[in-house]
């Protein structure tokens, strides 16, 4: 039985990897997926050993990032995860200034404005980061394909 242990992802990008232990082998293996879930073919990667395992993962989700033209900025270890960050692209103060305008009509229709759904989704994935890390540590939120999907949404909004 395989045990996960680390997760790499870029949540502007399109691509992930797990790093898991399979006991019986004593080995640890690298999967890489897409930004569907889907497992990349012919991409996993053994080894016996555990940093190898989790820096061949951060290094090819940055490889991959790079070669689709993201610019890798850094990346943040924390706990189970690996986080890289990339530059936002050169449309970041359009997108601002649309955000703006969205805002703007959609409060005058009396709808939720793109700022309030954007917080809300931040404080939902926020909430499911800390459930899971005080009741499920074996978890890591990519785990969850909807909280996946929320995290890369956030991720392209503009700061």
């Amino acid at each position: 039985m395989s045990r996960k242990l680390h997760t790499v992802y870029c949540p502007a990008g399109n691509v992930r990897a797990v790093v898991a232990f399979k006991s019986s082998t004593e080995e640890f293996t690298v999967k890489f997926f897409q930004a569907d879930g889907t497992k990349a073919k012919g991409a996993t990667y053994f080894t016996s050993d555990d940093g190898d395992a989790i820096g061949t993962a951060e290094m090819q989700v940055r490889r991959t990032l790079e070669a689709e033209g993201v610019t890798v900025t850094g990346q943040t270890r924390e706990g189970k995860e690996t986080r890289i960050h990339a530059v936002p692209d050169a449309a970041t103060e359009a997108k601002a200034e649309a955000i703006v305008n969205a805002d703007a009509h959609t409060n005058n229709a009396a709808l939720p404005t793109y700022t309030e759904l954007a917080d809300a989704l931040g404080a939902l994935c926020a909430y499911i980061r800390a459930d899971l890390e005080n009741n499920n540590p074996e978890w890591a939120p990519l785990d969850i394909a909807e909280y996946a999907s929320a995290a890369a949404l956030l991720e392209r909004l503009p700061a």
